[in-house]
C-alpha cells in the first residue's frame, strides 16, 4: 500500500470516527463501553491520548517500553476522567490529524524497515504502525463503543480493512507464547470481505509464527471467517465459536490454534 494510499484510508477512518461520535448525547458518552472499565468517553479518551503521545517523547517511550500496554494505557485515561466530551473529541480530532501526517514518514527510504519494540508486542518495523491505528481506531470504535451502543458505524471498505487485517496478521506472528510453541504444522485462514485473502500459518521457532500470503497452498486444516469479526475473535471480545468460523479438515487442531490466539 502506498503512502497515498494508507493516508487516504486513515482519513477515511478518521473522518467517520468523527461523525460517528459527534452523534452522542449525555447518556452515551457516559455509557459504560465493552472495554473493561472505560466509558465511552474513556474510549475517545484513549484514541486522543495515544494519537497526542506520538508527539511527546516521553509518553511515545513509556508506550513503545511498557512490558503492560493495557496498564500504559490507563493512566492517560485518568487523566482525562474530567474531561467534557467535547474537549475528548477535540484533541482526538486535533492530535489524529497531526498522526496521520506523521505516519507518512513511515514510508520514507530507510525508516520504513527500522524495527522497534511495542511493548509486550515484540518489535514491528516503522512501515507497520499506520496499520496499528487503523486497527486501534477500527476496533475500539465499531466494536467497543458501537456495540455497547447498539449502534452501526459507517461500513469499513478494502483499503481501511487491509490495514486492520495487516497488522492483526504481523502481531499473530509475535505472539510467541506456550499457546502457539506446540504447533508443528502448517494451516491456512482464508477470510472473505474487504481486505480478505488467504495465508498459511506456520511454526516459525520459539513459539512464533510465520504467517504469509499462499492462495494456493493446500493444509491439513483450513480455518474460514469473515475479515469483519477477524478483529473482535483475534482479540478475544467474543470467542471465536460465537462468530462465523468454519473448519476443515483437521478440525482439533485449527480449534487448538483458535483458542490460544489473543491479541491485545
Amino acid at each position: 500500500m502506498t503512502t497515498r494510499d494508507f493516508a487516504a484510508a486513515l482519513h477515511a477512518e478518521r473522518r467517520d470516527l468523527l461523525a460517528f461520535c459527534s452523534t452522542f448525547d449525555d447518556a452515551e458518552w457516559n455509557a459504560p463501553s465493552l472495554a473493561s472499565g472505560w466509558s465511552v468517553r474513556d474510549v475517545v479518551a484513549h484514541l486522543g491520548a495515544t494519537c497526542r503521545g506520538m508527539f511527546s517523547p516521553g509518553a511515545l517511550w513509556a508506550l513503545l517500553s511498557s512490558n503492560d500496554l493495557e496498564s500504559t494505557n490507563e493512566a492517560p485515561v485518568r487523566r482525562r476522567s474530567s474531561w467534557s466530551a467535547d474537549r475528548t473529541l477535540a484533541e482526538f480530532a486535533t492530535w489524529s490529524g497531526r498522526t496521520v501526517t506523521l505516519l507518512r514518514a513511515s514510508r520514507v527510504p530507510g525508516v520504513g524497515a527500522i524495527r522497534v519494540p511495542l511493548g509486550e508486542l515484540g518489535r514491528y518495523r516503522v512501515e507497520s504502525f499506520p496499520a496499528v491505528f487503523a486497527f486501534d481506531w477500527h476496533t475500539h470504535v465499531r466494536y467497543d463503543i458501537a456495540e455497547a451502543l447498539g449502534r452501526a458505524p459507517a461500513p469499513s471498505d478494502d483499503a481501511r480493512m487491509n490495514l486492520v487485517v495487516s497488522w492483526i496478521l504481523q502481531a499473530l506472528e509475535q505472539m510467541g507464547s506456550d499457546s502457539t510453541a506446540w504447533l508443528e504444522d502448517r494451516l491456512t485462514l482464508a477470510l472473505e470481505g474487504p481486505g480478505g485473502g488467504r495465508w498459511s500459518v506456520q511454526p516459525a521457532g520459539d513459539g512464533r509464527l510465520r504467517v504469509s500470503a499462499e492462495p494456493g497452498l493446500t493444509t491439513p486444516a483450513t480455518i474460514r471467517g469473515l475479515t469483519t469479526d477477524l478483529p473482535v475473535w483475534s482479540t478475544t471480545r467474543k470467542s471465536w465459536r460465537d462468530c462465523d468460523i468454519r473448519l476443515s479438515g483437521d478440525t482439533a487442531l485449527a480449534e487448538r490454534l483458535l483458542d490460544g490466539i489473543d491479541i491485545v
